[in-house]
């Protein structure tokens, strides 16, 4: 077990954030910010859980726990679920300032967690793959969703895959 800092960037091309609070989206009221291309960074402090199983193979779990989110405010474009909405088509937002584990869709901010394996062949040469959830959060400057409740936070999700090859230097 262990903790650390974390710092993680997201930069995207044409995506949509949907609605953030949980009560929101058990609901179904979920509403979207269309993003032509989102930048958020985040500085949190992350908690890590890892295991040896034998001397080659070990496996690691992290998870962002709390920490600060920044970037840029950019005009977004809102998509209300209602058609007759007047909600205005081009909208400030930016990045959340603050991020908090909350367990699933009670998160607020931008967080990552990751899970890999890693194989060690030798001495130096090792191989990991896993796959990374990463949570991006942002905040309008004013509240634009209003039914059933005022919200101002939308977020995107994405989960990836990953491998990489380690070489351990010998001092």
């Amino acid at each position: 077990m262990g903790y650390g800092l974390r710092f993680s960037g997201m930069y995207g091309n044409d995506l949509n954030y949907t609605t953030a609070p949980a009560k929101l989206i058990a609901e179904d009221q979920v509403d979207t910010f269309f993003i032509g291309e989102p930048i958020s960074l985040g500085l949190n402090a992350v908690i890590h859980i890892g295991y040896q199983f034998t001397p080659k193979l070990y496996a690691r779990f992290n998870i962002d726990a709390v920490g600060l989110g920044f970037g840029a405010t950019n005009k977004r474009r809102f998509l209300p679920r209602d058609p007759a909405s007047t909600a205005p088509v081009s909208v400030l937002a930016r990045p959340t300032s603050y991020n908090v584990l909350l367990v699933g869709d009670n998160d607020i901010g931008s967080l990552k967690a990751q899970f890999f394996a890693r194989y060690k062949f030798n001495e130096h040469f090792a191989v990991q793959a896993g796959m990374q959830n990463l949570f991006n959060e942002l905040i309008t400057e004013k509240v634009w969703q209003a039914v059933p409740e005022k919200n101002d936070r939308f977020r995107a999700a994405s989960s990836h895959g990953f491998a990489g090859l380690t070489y351990y230097f010998s001092l």
